[in-house]
């Protein structure tokens, strides 16, 4: 159980420095802006 919050934990802090990087960036590593959307948007990791 607690690997399973520290998984979450850490997709949530992933997903937060997702939506943080500079259009820049994304463009570099080939994700749009409506990628990082999506990403953000999906279920949190909780329900999946």
């Amino acid at each position: 159980m607690v690997l399973t919050l520290l998984d979450w934990q850490r997709q949530a802090r992933e997903r937060a420095e997702l939506a943080g990087l500079p259009q820049e960036i994304l463009k570099d590593v080939g994700l749009t802006r409506a990628d990082v959307e999506a990403e953000l948007s999906r279920k949190p990791v909780w329900l999946r």
